[in-house]
């Protein structure tokens, strides 16, 4: 029997043969079999879960006894939902039949918002840990190393480098001095306006200096950015982020979405696509952002061609991926 993806399950099934029937034991053929369920599904998420070999045989009282049933109990629930549906669902593992509930429906992508803007110095740090101080000769030293300073940044303007020490801000003395004290400057520079200047009493080398830094509005979080989901290639993505570029040492006119979720067994998946990567053009059109995507993955559901070409960065390699959907298994 042919097998089918229901996507408002996160399962891929299949209908029960005769002789499939009796190579499980069962009486009949009725039921539906689970061929594979998709991890963070509804299925997959379901208290107890739903698992490979399983068989549904049941879904809100009604009973389940073939895939077009299921299909068709399916689009009765979800029908004019706005969020997924809590169903109560019967299934056989062997001798044995449970009851779960399972939100059957597709979560639709939040937009984060935007968290408030706080001020930030465009450095990355590291904790003066006692072993540290020890080996630099001066173990009563608390604070932060400097490991990063960001380019073209207030703090690169200023004139900070890596391996300076960031000992006090205005006077007011940096106690950390181990790993889980992380957020000590951090919280400490939240605490001014974004535009204001903080002094920062700096150790470089045996020089001792104090350096005065404008503080800038901290940039978009990964979290807060805009996200794309595509549910039929099953693969989601986000728009770049300042840390991005700078992680990766991209300019900053480069365009382009981050994937930040492909599933397993999806087309995205059988073509390599994978997380991290940043995807430039969708069949020849460039893709600024995450709307010029979600355009171009619009249009290619209509059409639904038979192969769809991405072109991906991937590290330092651009090449690209063809994507081969089989719309007639939807």
């Amino acid at each position: 029997p042919k097998e089918y993806e229901l996507k408002e399950w996160g399962l891929t099934v299949r209908d029960i043969s005769f002789m499939l029937a009796r190579e499980m034991k069962r009486k009949d053929t009725d039921g539906v079999l689970v061929t594979s369920v998709r991890p963070g599904g509804p299925a997959g998420d379901a208290k107890p879960g739903i698992q490979r070999d399983d068989v549904l045989v049941e879904v809100g009282g009604k009973p389940v006894k073939s895939v077009r049933a299921l299909k068709e109990i399916t689009e009765e629930i979800v029908k004019d939902a706005a969020s997924p549906v809590p169903t109560l669902t019967g299934f056989e593992r062997k001798t044995d039949r449970f009851v779960t509930v399972v939100k059957v429906g597709i979560t639709e992508l939040q937009d984060p918002g935007l968290e408030v803007k706080k001020a930030w110095l465009p450095v990355e740090t590291q904790v003066i840990s006692r072993d540290i101080a020890e080996l630099l000769g001066r173990p009563d030293t608390t604070g932060f190393r400097i490991t990063s300073v960001y380019a073209n940044s207030t703090a690169e303007k200023a004139g900070l480098l890596v391996g300076d020490l960031i000992l006090a801000v205005d006077g007011e003395k940096m106690t950390a001095s181990a790993p889980e004290h992380y957020e000590e400057l951090s919280a400490f520079i939240r605490q001014y306006r974004a535009g204001t200047t903080a002094e920062l009493s700096i150790r470089r080398g045996e020089e001792e200096l104090k350096v005065p830094v404008e503080l800038v509005s901290a940039p978009k979080l990964a979290r807060e950015m805009k996200k794309y989901r595509d549910d039929n290639f099953e693969f989601t993505v986000r728009d770049v982020t300042f840390f991005d570029r700078a992680k990766e040492q991209w300019a900053e006119e480069q365009q382009g979405v981050l994937v930040d979720q492909v599933i397993p067994g999806g087309w995205a998946a059988l073509a390599q696509l994978a997380v991290s990567d940043l995807i430039l053009e969708v069949d020849g059109q460039p893709i600024a952002d995450v709307a010029a995507m979600e355009a171009a993955m619009k249009a290619i559901a209509e059409q639904q061609p038979k192969a769809v070409v991405f072109k991906v960065l991937r590290r330092i390699r651009t090449f690209f991926i063809e994507l081969e959907p089989k719309w007639d298994a939807k």
